[in-house]
């Protein structure tokens, strides 16, 4: 199967449509998404009305489940509570629900799903360093664990008790070697490519393919203005910190 497998889309409806529209010219077997729909972005009922309609599997984000009241808000900064805020106030009820269900894991044939982290995935801890990687790899029930959280593409590797990092484009899976891949980020990139990335994984050819593509980040700012978002959640989208 090919697999196009992408997360934090954050309420960015332009950076997701762009994103669905090249999987769908590209012709993935199944879409999957890591978690936090919404958040951020504007447009929070669109991006779950695309994911529900389409029947993507996804596992809970922090702010999937922050925006529904399942999970604590205090630890975001002041503006990312202002956001969330203003996300759970408009999300639709059927948008709620759905939301509210979804699990913080998923385990597919040869693969699992979280968005942060293995080790207590609703506490939402990230895996930046190889220390975090370690103690993932450890939980991990598959050779593969796809993760988002941080919007930073990168690839964390276990050959017998050898842990190393990479940020490479394009993954060869070898036989016997765990992987952590972050997927990076649909509606907010934080590595300085303001660009949407998702990756594409294919389970025959063993091989894993970082994307980008541009979006319309003007429009997506505009509409976070005319929301009365905080205005960093704009401005960052235009060199992607």
């Amino acid at each position: 199967m090919r697999y196009g497998i992408f997360g934090d889309i954050h309420g960015n409806l332009e950076a997701f449509e762009v994103v669905l529209r090249e999987l769908n010219r590209q012709k993935v077997t199944q879409l999957i998404c890591v978690g936090d729909i919404v958040g951020y972005g504007a447009e929070p009922n669109g991006c779950v009305e695309k994911i529900r309609s389409l029947s993507i599997p996804a596992v809970a984000g922090n702010h999937d489940w922050i925006s529904v009241g399942k999970s604590d808000i205090n630890y975001l900064n002041a503006q990312a509570r202002q956001a969330i805020l203003w996300t759970g106030r408009n999300l639709k009820s059927e948008n709620k629900r759905y939301l509210d269900k979804l699990p913080l894991v998923i385990e597919k044939n040869d693969f699992q799903l979280v968005h942060g982290s293995l080790k207590e995935p609703a506490e939402w801890h990230y895996i930046l360093n190889l220390k975090e990687a370690n103690d993932a790899f450890s939980l991990m029930k598959k050779s593969l664990l796809f993760i988002g959280h941080s919007h930073r593409p990168i690839i964390f590797s276990k050959d017998k008790e050898k842990i190393a990092y990479s940020f490479t484009g394009r993954l060869s899976i070898k036989e016997g070697v765990k992987y952590i891949i972050n997927v990076g980020s649909v509606g907010q990139p934080r590595d300085g490519d303001p660009r949407a990335g998702y990756i594409l994984f294919d389970d025959e050819k063993k091989e894993i393919v970082y994307k980008r593509i541009a979006y319309p980040v003007e429009k997506t700012q505009a509409k976070i203005k005319a929301a009365g978002l905080p205005g960093i959640e704009a401005a960052r989208l235009a060199d992607g910190r």
